[in-house]
């Protein structure tokens, strides 16, 4: 109705990068976003960086969801998000990126060029109003 806060119409694209398979804990936090209003397109994992820039191009995100449970998936994500940016420039959507691979890592934004590191799922609701 007309009392709840206006989402963004455009859709939030959630995925894991490279080979990564831990998908279950982001597919339950896009259902959580879902009932919060947004709109969500789950991906799925191991999507390839093609897949991924078309998938931009077609849907015309506001948000990229990026999940990294291993560590060792953390290049992939930084090659992906290397290619948005340089695919996209300034009309690149927001990245935002969470999982437990990057528990322990300093500086994550600086050293991935994403936007943003979300903790939790209010965090990641914080981020993308």
């Amino acid at each position: 109705g007309p009392t709840e806060k206006k989402q963004n119409p455009k859709p939030i694209l959630a995925f894991t990068p490279g080979a990564e398979l831990h998908h279950l804990g982001l597919k339950m936090l896009c259902d959580i976003l879902e009932t919060k209003g947004f709109n969500v397109i789950f991906l799925g994992n191991s999507i390839p960086s093609e897949n991924v820039i078309n998938a931009i191009e077609e849907k015309d995100p506001q948000s990229l969801l990026i999940s990294v449970t291993m560590p060792y998936h953390i290049d992939s994500a930084i090659m992906l998000i290397k290619m948005i940016k340089a695919t996209f420039g300034s009309k690149s959507p927001k990245i935002l990126l969470g999982g437990a691979a990057l528990e322990h890592m300093q500086n994550i934004e600086t050293t991935t060029g994403a936007d943003k590191y979300c903790m939790d799922i209010d965090d990641i609701v914080e981020n993308l109003t």
